[in-house]
This record gives C-alpha cells, structure tokens and sequence, in this order.
C-alpha cells in the first residue's frame, strides 16, 4: 500500500511541478544570481530539476551541480534530462532521512534550497540540520539562496539566521539570499 501511495504522490507532485514550471521559468529566477563559470551548487531538494538544469547550462564544464533529493524517482529523471541534454556536469545525491548530502567540507559556491524548508520538522531539529550541512558544504564566501511558499520571509529568516551561521543579505522577488558567515 505503501509504494502505491508513494508513486500516486510522486506522480501528483510531478504535475504540480510541470504546471508551476510553465508559469514561473527556474530559468527566470536564476538570472539574478551571478552563477557564474566553474561554479559548484547544490539544489537542495532538487525534484524533477527545474533548476538543477539550468543551473548546470549556467556553470558549464568546468562548474558542477549536485542534484540532491530523497525521492530516487525523481533523481533518476534528471539523469535522463542531463543526458539528453548533453549535460555531463550533474551529479545526483540521495539524501537520508537526515539531510545530510555525503559531500566535502565547504566543497560548494551556492546553495538553492526552493521550496523545501517548509516540509522540514522545526521542532524537532530537521531545519537546524539543513541549515548545518548547507553551512558545512559552503566555501567561506559562499551564497545559500532559500525560498518557501509554507514559510514567511520572518520565518526563514529567523530559520536561517538562528544558530548565527549566515546572515540575511538582500531578498530577490520570493527567494532570500543569505551569506555564510
């Protein structure tokens, strides 16, 4: 029952994300974001890729993008969008149920987390973590860019800033950019 349940969400939630893809283009939202050539990111719940691609195109084959999610299905799908695209500069994470990533200490330039913080267990330090392991992966002068539509700016903020490991910087239209301190 389980996986049935598992693959009629996946499928719902693919759909959800095809539609908000048509309407608002990740391509879009990354323009403001100086990523620039040899960049490393890390898109934090990466979903079907709606920015994991783009976000390659801009860094080129000198730069990386980790594609990290919890969900294998979804992961598998940006594979086959990297391949047919051309793109040899993705690499997928499976996340555990503890949000760690397995990768290097400050090995990233930028970190995307859109439209995941929200889903996180505040209460019982599921948000902490995140906000730990993007802060351990992240070189010194390195940008977290995080949005939510579960979230209010406050909330994240406040999420963000909490344990004093980035500072707020400026919003760009819903994403929050933040420097790690």
């Amino acid at each position: 029952m389980e996986k049935s349940t598992t693959k009629y969400s996946n499928k719902i939630l693919s759909v959800f994300l095809k539609i908000r893809d048509a309407f608002g283009s990740p391509g879009k939202k990354l323009k403001g974001m100086n990523l620039q050539e040899g960049f490393k990111i890390l898109d934090y719940g990466a979903g079907l890729g709606s920015h994991a691609i783009p976000a390659a195109e801009c860094v080129g084959e000198t730069g990386k993008v980790y594609a990290a999610d919890i969900d294998p299905v979804f992961l598998q799908k940006i594979k086959e969008m990297a391949i047919n695209k051309g793109l040899g500069n993705i690499e997928t994470i499976l996340v555990d149920n503890k949000n760690t990533t397995g990768l290097k200490d400050n090995c990233v330039d930028v970190v995307f987390c859109f439209d995941m913080l929200g889903y996180l267990n505040r209460k019982n330090g599921e948000q902490d973590r995140l906000i730990e392991e993007f802060h351990r992966v992240m070189k010194s002068k390195s940008v977290l860019y995080i949005d939510s539509h579960r979230l209010t700016k406050a909330n994240i903020i406040s999420t963000v800033t909490g344990q004093n490991l980035f500072k707020f910087f400026k919003k760009l239209q819903r994403t929050m950019v933040f420097d790690r301190l």
